[in-house]
């Protein structure tokens, strides 16, 4: 039966086999995931449908992997993968000429970047060589994992939490920088500066206001010091994973709750909406899946103190 389990990785530097990508400081990780000594929940985002032998070859020659960037998005990522992997073959395609392409260049790895990889493109992959969907950070929302493990195609991202890629930070620091955009009304008072026109809008100030994550992993945990830096009140919802909250977990924000998927919908968003009743501005910060689609709904919105945020 097929196996589904998870590897933090650094950027490009997926492991699918011992050997497959030339050296890597995870092979003794991965010789323990091979083995299954590291239990499933403890490791992150690198899923597979079952332990597919590499070729030969693609071990004896790591030089000779190909890997195409799909898109001309996130301009600086394909030279930063490039300096990690100066012996690979890149090709950037736009997202509307990926289909020809792989089957033109037939690549080892595939970047999807915002590109919608479904089963159909998944399954033109996999016919054409394909061996590895890689996205250049955390978000999967486009990519059918399903269909992909189906097809034997390894999927794998830039977790938020792994250690070195700054992803949980950097996502943090730019949802402060929006929200602080928001409560000063930035775009109109850029307007107002090209009128030659000051002191408007006026805006609001973080501090003081309840800010409501939803979710709490580990942008939810690099974001609550940055939000408290400024003086705000955070409380956060989420998934609850069949467990209580972790006491130190609790002990950084001022309230907490969580949901449960269940038939029919979702437990636990009573809860939600009552935080949400409590708080100015909301940040979404938990993956888009089946289980979180509908969790922020109207109901949440209008129950948010002012004009949503």
């Amino acid at each position: 039966s097929f196996r589904m389990r998870m590897l933090a990785t650094a950027p490009m530097r997926t492991l699918v086999r011992r050997g497959f990508l030339g050296p890597a400081p995870l092979a003794p990780m991965a010789a323990d995931l091979w083995r299954g000594s590291i239990p499933s929940q403890h490791v992150t985002t690198f899923l597979f449908s079952h332990r597919r032998n590499l070729s030969r070859e693609a071990q004896q020659a790591p030089n000779k992997v190909k890997l195409i960037w799909a898109g001309l998005d996130f301009t600086a990522g394909l030279p930063a993968t490039q300096t990690l992997r100066p012996d690979w073959t890149y090709l950037a395609v736009a997202s509307s000429g990926i289909r020809d392409a792989i089957e033109r260049e037939r690549p080892d790895v595939v970047v999807p970047l915002m590109t919608r990889m479904d089963a159909s493109l998944i399954a033109h992959a996999a016919a054409h060589g394909v061996r590895l969907i890689h996205q250049f950070g955390a978000g999967l929302e486009g990519v059918d994992v399903e269909a992909a493990n189906a097809a034997g195609v390894p999927v794998a991202n830039i977790p938020a939490a792994g250690a070195g890629t700054g992803n949980a930070v950097a996502t943090a620091e730019h949802a402060v920088y929006l929200l602080l955009g928001l409560l000063r009304q930035a775009v109109a008072i850029e307007g107002k500066v090209g009128e030659r026109r000051l002191g408007g809008p006026v805006g609001n100030t973080l501090q003081g206001k309840t800010v409501l994550l939803v979710g709490f992993g580990a942008i939810g945990h690099a974001l609550t010091p940055i939000l408290r830096a400024f003086g705000a009140r955070v409380t956060a919802f989420r998934h609850a994973h069949d467990r209580a909250w972790a006491r130190q977990d609790e002990a950084l924000v001022d309230a907490h709750g969580s949901f449960h998927p269940e038939p029919g919908g979702i437990g636990g968003s009573e809860r939600l909406i009552e935080m949400a009743a409590e708080a100015e501005v909301m940040i979404v910060c938990c993956p888009l899946t089946d289980e979180t689609r509908g969790l922020v709904d109207s109901k949440v919105l209008s129950a948010l103190v002012g004009p949503p945020r």
